[in-house]
């Protein structure tokens, strides 16, 4: 059988793209790592909560809201 000329394939590039970090201070009272609501735990306002990349550098910062929430939108993809 003939197949003609086999060209190389050629892989389209992938584009990375942006994330999202996400989480939530709160006063761990049981210090089991869960947030336990019925208990009394409760999230921390106010806190600065520091994004840093895989080179110990500073890239973001941000504060929690009145629940203890913080989130980073379009984050580049990397170590953090």
């Amino acid at each position: 059988r003939n197949f003609g000329d086999q060209l190389p394939i050629t892989p389209t590039p992938t584009v990375p793209v942006p994330g999202s970090i996400s989480g939530r201070v709160f006063n761990d009272i049981n210090s089991n790592g869960v947030l336990n609501s019925n208990i009394g735990e409760a999230g921390i306002a106010g806190v600065t909560i520091e994004l840093v990349d895989g080179n110990g550098n500073v890239v973001a910062t941000t504060s929690t809201d009145g629940t203890g929430n913080y989130s980073f939108v379009n984050v580049t993809p990397g170590s953090y």
